[in-house]
């Protein structure tokens, strides 16, 4: 059976380099959801978080139905932006529904309408930037639309996520978080030396048993992170976090896999 309980799955992050401990609220996945009434319930177990700041993981929107001349495709988007901004720190990447607008010519002026409709919501739209916060250092990395191809995705290396970033790899003074959509990534991105990596993109695996999902959109069957908390083998302190987001689109269906809000809980490990 499909599913619009929202529920809640809290991780435990702890790490030298975390000065006090921050609750984060990481959303991913809205693909223009419509929690009704007016994505309430989504707000309202949001607030009920307290989060210190939100983080936003990308594909917020449905690429297939942006339509120049009308904001219809981003106006619920936008509306949850709104509403976050005036009450928390919000923090904002992309996913490969927002970085497909910009590689078709005739798409350019809706994501460049998007992306200012998020910023004068007050978010901090990070593309291959940074920004400080409490003591963290959180990116958001946003590869050409290539890196998200089906059937022949280029994964990214470490060379190209210094090359996106600008900086040889992540600093060594602070803790760095990659707000990075596809989980893919995750190697690359801890190879920099990102502490802690937010992915979404495969909707859980759309089919979930138990804490594995079965379908991957590249395609796969039960991708290796398809939601939860994981390790890099060759440095077990980096970890990646992948949500099973919020919403659907080509495939609008989730079983046993309700819609996810994710609670981050950082904790100095001293």
């Amino acid at each position: 059976m499909t599913t619009r309980r929202i529920i809640v799955r809290e991780y435990h992050v702890r790490n030298r380099r975390l000065e006090r401990p921050l609750r984060l609220v990481f959303l991913s996945d809205y693909h223009d959801a419509r929690f009704r009434p007016y994505d309430r319930p989504l707000k309202d177990l949001v607030n009920s978080l307290r989060p210190d700041a939100m983080l936003l993981g990308g594909d917020m929107i449905i690429s297939a139905r942006v339509r120049p001349g009308t904001d219809n495709w981003y106006r619920w988007p936008a509306s949850l932006f709104r509403y976050l901004c005036r009450r928390y720190p919000v923090f904002a990447g992309e996913g490969n529904h927002e970085t497909r607008l910009k590689a078709v010519s005739e798409l350019v002026p809706c994501y460049e309408e998007y992306c200012e409709a998020i910023k004068d919501a007050g978010a901090v739209l990070l593309r291959n930037e940074s920004a400080d916060f409490c003591g963290i250092r959180i990116f958001g990395l946003s590869p050409d639309v290539s890196a998200y191809r089906k059937f022949s995705m280029s994964r990214l290396g470490t060379e190209d996520v210094a090359g996106l970033f600008g900086q040889e790899k992540a600093p060594d003074d602070r803790f760095s978080l990659i707000l990075a959509h596809h989980p893919s990534f995750f190697k690359a991105c801890a190879g920099w030396g990102a502490d802690l990596t937010l992915s979404g993109h495969l909707h859980g695996g759309i089919v979930r048993f138990g804490s594995r999902g079965a379908v991957s959109s590249d395609p796969s069957i039960f991708p290796k992170y398809s939601g939860g908390i994981y390790r890099d083998r060759k440095d077990p302190e980096k970890q990646l976090i992948v949500s099973c987001g919020l919403g659907a689109h080509t495939i609008p269906l989730r079983i046993n896999n309700p819609p996810e809000v994710t609670l981050v809980l950082l904790e100095p490990d001293s």
